[in-house]
């Protein structure tokens, strides 16, 4: 299913581990250079700001072409826009997978360019084959959606792409939503529990599948999909999103002295939610648990300010500014010690394959003697190699 070379994939991974060793000093020259030549990958991740320039630069040239195209040959109706939509996405397709397999283009912003407009131009002309000659596109938002889905699904397993993986949850997400309101009172009812549970289905298989033998390869996309519903989760028992979303299901406003059902429960969770995210995530080693508490924390004291102001909003910023400030700097300073498994310091987050490739390669030219050699120690003198007299002395 994998479009990339997998084998290739891990050496790259091995590579950037040793070379982060190198960096820290933890591997000498010699030593990177074995573990390079023998863990050999076609494969070159590319710099940021090069991968975002090319992106730019080849989209430019895909809509210019595109624009260039439809000035000569513009479709009169809506089924040859559908039929010119999936051609060109095949099209862009074919490019992208030709760029990566006989180029090795890997994580390079052509390949990103076109594999997005590969999918943006296939769901375009799924949505005109659905609509037919209607522009007005009268069908239920679910059928689009449920049409689509699947391109981006596939995309994202094919090319491993974080971004699209995403996209994927996100109308997997809206789905749900707009099947649950279809069950009129009792749906718009249930909403905000249906979503938490849903949500956490979704983070609970995707943690579990990312460590499954095997499927490191799409680790991104899974973390990527289990950061989200982790967010969605949140905002499903958050009284803002709550209460707001209340007032536009029922076409009116709630009266100053009434509240939305289970008020309470919402308000708890707002501030709860967040503060137990953060216990979850040092009691489990779990940095995006963290991470997302800690963000979510500030989201849900503007939401209950929302309702119940103090201090006027500049100065409420402000002081929140200062005080998520003060923490962090605290919690840097408290953890760059390791406590109970947890540290501030950079987490290389790397395979445990890739650990023992390199300690494989350690061992073995330590054993043919080409490590650390006598000719290495800067001390001199003395047989067992420190820095006492020998005999001659």
């Amino acid at each position: 299913m994998l479009i990339y070379n997998k084998q290739w994939i891990d050496n790259l991974e091995i590579q950037e581990q040793s070379a982060n060793w190198l960096k820290k000093s933890f591997i000498s020259k010699e030593e990177f250079d074995a573990i390079a030549l023998k863990y050999e990958s076609l494969y070159h991740a590319s710099n940021m700001f090069v991968r975002a320039g090319m992106f730019l630069f080849t989209l430019l040239i895909i809509v210019s072409s595109v624009g260039l195209f439809n000035l000569f040959a513009l479709a009169s109706n809506q089924m040859a826009i559908a039929l010119q939509s999936l051609f060109f996405g095949g099209v862009y397709y074919f490019v992208t997978a030709n760029f990566v397999k006989q180029r090795h283009y890997f994580r390079s912003g052509i390949t990103d360019a076109l594999l997005y407009a590969s999918v943006i131009s296939a769901s375009t002309g799924v949505v005109f084959a659905f609509s037919g000659n209607n522009f007005a596109f009268n069908l239920d938002p679910v059928i689009y959606i449920a049409a689509v889905l699947p391109i981006f699904i596939f995309a994202s397993i094919r090319f491993r792409d974080a971004f699209l993986a995403l996209l994927s949850f996100i109308g997997l997400f809206t789905i749900n939503v707009l099947l649950v309101l279809k069950a009129g009172t009792i749906g718009k009812l249930i909403l905000p529990f249906e979503g938490m549970i849903f949500s956490f289905i979704i983070y609970w298989i995707s943690k579990s599948w990312k460590k499954r033998e095997g499927w490191h390869y799409w680790k991104k996309c899974f973390s990527i999909v289990e950061a989200a519903s982790l967010v969605t989760l949140y905002l499903s028992g958050n009284y803002l999103v709550v209460r707001e979303l209340s007032n536009m299901l029922a076409g009116s406003f709630i009266v100053p002295g009434e509240d939305i059902p289970f008020a309470y429960f919402f308000y708890a969770f707002t501030i709860a939610a967040p503060l137990l995210y953060v216990w979850l995530g040092m009691k489990q080693k779990n940095y995006m648990l963290i991470r997302a508490g800690i963000l979510l924390v500030a989201a849900g004291i503007m939401s209950i300010r929302y309702y119940y102001s103090i201090l006027a909003p500049e100065i409420a910023l402000t002081v929140a500014g200062i005080f998520l400030i003060a923490v962090a700097w605290l919690g840097i300073s408290y953890l760059k010690i390791p406590r109970n498994g947890i540290t501030s310091v950079e987490d290389d987050d790397s395979r445990n394959e890739a650990f023992e490739a390199i300690g494989s390669v350690l061992v073995s030219r330590a054993a043919g003697g080409t490590i650390h050699s006598k000719e290495d120690n800067p001390f001199g003198g003395g047989s067992s190699g420190g820095g006492g007299a020998g005999s001659a002395y």
